[in-house]
């Protein structure tokens, strides 16, 4: 359970691109049902050879795709993505098939709460990450001939 938990995070944490509290909240909104989708389709497919692989190409060009669409998107299809990796190595048979997928998506939610603790108690971060990201850009335009 621990495991699952921590590769839960680390997909969530490969999803969260947005400095913005606002985008951060709606990112997160889309990660975790998807998160929990498509570690469960993992899940029931698995064990059946032909679906599996069949629906995996799909399923991850589909989430390759979501990049044409904004690079938040992109983030959270690859995330979602190198989740279905890890339901794919956590798989064991005779486990319910809800059980990783809530193991997964509660981890991706441990990592929610602790961005939610962050933004409480660092309320100016989210301006200075804009400041920064701002003065990166103009850096470089000055760097170049």
């Amino acid at each position: 359970m621990g495991i699952a938990f921590s590769l839960g995070s680390i997909s969530c944490g490969f999803a969260d691109t947005s400095s913005v509290t606002k985008y951060r909240i709606l990112d997160f909104a889309i990660a975790l049902p998807l998160f929990f989708l498509i570690s469960l389709g993992i899940e029931v497919v698995f064990p059946h050879s032909l679906l599996f692989v069949g629906s995996l190409a799909i399923v991850s060009f589909a989430l390759f795709m979501l990049a044409v669409l904004t690079p938040r998107l992109g983030a959270i299809g690859f995330a979602a993505i190198l989740l279905a990796i890890y339901a794919m190595l956590l798989h064991l048979e005779g486990r319910p098939v809800w059980l990783i997928p809530m193991w997964l998506t509660g981890g991706a939610m441990w990592y929610i709460f602790w961005q939610a603790l962050a933004i409480t108690f660092l309320p100016n971060q989210e301006s200075k990450d804009i400041l920064s990201d701002l003065y990166q850009a103009l850096a470089k335009k000055t760097d170049d001939p």
